[in-house]
């Protein structure tokens, strides 16, 4: 049984840490996800700014994407306007995710959704690995989240791409 902070931020439920058995996710992890997330998104364009400058310094390659910024050094990526759209828009798509997390169906159409775009783009799996390493980056260093939400990080975004690297779900509405 968790403690009295836990059942708290639970909303009382006496099994917190009982994950669930669609996300994985337990309460306690849901909490520590939006709570740590407001803090993000807090000073969300920095921090998505720097996730694709990150990923552009750890694989190159990865600008070939972004037709509007490949031949762009940081300084100009950094002052376009299309790509600060581009990285508004990741930033609403997250947010989406998160408020959503109680509705384990809707995380997983817009991740299906989400992961059928970069496909017909030919984005590699492993680029959303390097995304995962720095968002964990910036989770533990630019953001200060501490281990235990850091855990809950891991497992949402597991969760994330348990769904958008799958081909499956008709996302039809």
């Amino acid at each position: 049984m968790g403690s009295l902070l836990d059942r708290l931020r639970s909303g009382g439920d006496p099994e917190p840490d009982l994950p669930n058995p669609e996300t994985g996710l337990s309460k306690h992890d849901v909490h520590n996800i939006k709570r740590t997330w407001a803090t993000l998104q807090a000073d969300g364009e920095t921090h998505g700014m720097q996730m694709f400058l990150r990923l552009f310094r750890m694989n190159p390659d990865t600008r070939t994407y972004f037709t509007t910024i490949k031949d762009m050094d940081e300084g100009q990526i950094k002052s376009s306007y299309k790509f600060k759209a581009h990285v508004v828009t990741v930033l609403s798509f997250f947010n989406a995710v998160v408020c959503n997390l109680d509705q384990p169906a809707v995380v997983e159409v817009l991740m299906t959704k989400m992961g059928e775009t970069h496909r017909q783009r030919k984005v590699d799996a492993k680029h959303f690995d390097e995304i995962k390493t720095i968002l964990m980056e910036i989770l533990k260093k630019d953001v200060a989240v501490g281990d235990d939400a850091a855990r809950s990080w891991e497992r949402f975004i597991n969760y994330m791409y348990q769904h958008s690297l799958s081909k499956k779900v008709d996302t039809k509405v």
